[in-house]
């Protein structure tokens, strides 16, 4: 495996902070296909709250785009896959491993209705 020099490591990284509500938007201004690839999707729980993380990559610059919008258990979160194709599949499995309420998605995407219920959600067990 080839080595980057240190100019294309770390360095070459942009965060972009949001809301639920201007997510959508905040995707549509970075997003071309033929410019951008996009990385995937996560999402972190720190015990309190949650936050949904979209990952880029400029082609041409190599730099890499974190858009990402906090949210409280139980706030809808709408979905880019209309924007970003692929996107769906990764947040299908997001929501069932974190019990993430995301626009569009299939329960029991990725689990079984016999496995445990979000079982990477820190905070709010489902209302439990």
């Amino acid at each position: 495996m080839k080595e980057l020099p240190p100019e294309k490591g770390i360095r070459n990284f942009s965060v972009i902070e949001t809301t639920l509500e201007k997510i959508r938007e905040k995707i549509r201004e970075i997003y071309d296909p033929r410019k951008v690839h996009y990385i995937g999707v996560d999402a972190y729980d720190d015990g309190n709250k949650m936050e949904i993380r979209y990952w880029f990559l400029k082609k041409e610059s190599n730099v890499v785009l974190l858009v990402k919008a906090p949210f409280d258990y139980g706030e809808k979160v709408p979905s880019i896959s209309d924007i970003v194709k692929p996107a769906f599949v990764q947040e299908w499995e997001i929501a069932d491993l974190f019990g993430i309420n995301i626009e569009g998605r299939v329960e029991n995407f990725f689990l079984t209705p016999e496995s445990p219920r979000a079982p990477l959600r820190r905070g709010d067990k489902l209302g439990k």
